[in-house]
């Protein structure tokens, strides 16, 4: 693969920074990588490396992000990067104020940095494929089972590919989840050949196991509350499922990593 890419990264811990400089570099797609940590350094290092590809974490102290967003946008006058919003917490309204302002790609922590500079390296392959290209049924499926591992759901479980075909299900529609028992349980329980009784108990079960098994920081962002501070315990089905297809569906809308 030809050396092409050149990365300017933003972000205040300087270990990462430097872990992703260092990994970069070493990548076949890239021809330079540089970062800084603090937001004074920005705008001088944007002139010295005059990047292709920027990855900011969405909260730097003393960096106005939004701001840094409208200038490339704005008054940068050389081509302007690629900018890729990286963060612990990405909401919606994260996606669409950031967005509005210029950013392309929104991807969440952690990851590994190999996974991030071959995620950089497709998107550079992949400049001119449309933001609003439906997802394949291959990356749904994908974004599914990443997104169960990381909510704890065991895979032996029974429960665990009900979930599975309940969110394939909502995604496509989301009507099917009003009410969940009287369109989604039979929807599930006809595929498998079981009672909507039998999936409605399995996939209960399913989620008291990953309750306290999952990513705690996954699940407060999706619920608003940790699996050890919830007062009435973990989400009914409905409200579980519901949950999670809407943040799949806003992760896949805006091609966002688990």
């Amino acid at each position: 693969m030809k050396k092409q890419i050149t990365l300017l990264i933003i972000d205040k811990d300087e270990e990462y920074a430097h872990g992703l400089t260092d990994t970069a570099k070493s990548h076949p797609a890239f021809f330079d990588a540089a970062y800084v940590t603090d937001g004074a350094s920005v705008l001088r290092m944007l002139e010295i490396i005059n990047p292709t590809f920027i990855i900011t974490d969405f909260l730097m102290p003393g960096f106005d992000v939004m701001g840094f967003l409208r200038h490339l946008k704005n008054s940068y006058k050389k081509p302007k990067p690629f900018v890729i919003i990286n963060s612990l917490t990405i909401t919606p309204s994260m996606i669409k104020s950031a967005g509005s302002h210029g950013a392309d790609y929104f991807m969440i922590k952690p990851q590994s940095y190999s996974e991030i500079c071959n995620t950089i390296a497709e998107l550079a392959d992949e400049s001119s494929v449309s933001p609003v290209t439906p997802p394949s049924n291959d990356s749904i499926d994908v974004k599914i089972t990443h997104f169960l591992h990381c909510m704890g759901v065991p895979a032996h479980l029974n429960g665990y590919n009900y979930i599975r075909s309940s969110l394939k299900f909502a995604i496509d529609d989301i009507s099917t989840l009003d009410p969940i028992t009287r369109k989604l349980y039979p929807m599930v329980a006809k595929k498998y050949n079981k009672s909507p009784q039998c999936i409605e108990r399995s996939i209960r079960h399913a989620i008291k196991v990953s309750w306290n098994r999952g990513n705690k920081k996954v699940i407060y962002d999706i619920f608003g509350v940790s699996p050890e501070n919830a007062c009435h315990g973990y989400p009914t089905n409905s409200e579980y499922i519901a949950m999670l297809a809407d943040d799949l569906r806003l992760r896949l809308k805006h091609n966002i990593a688990i």
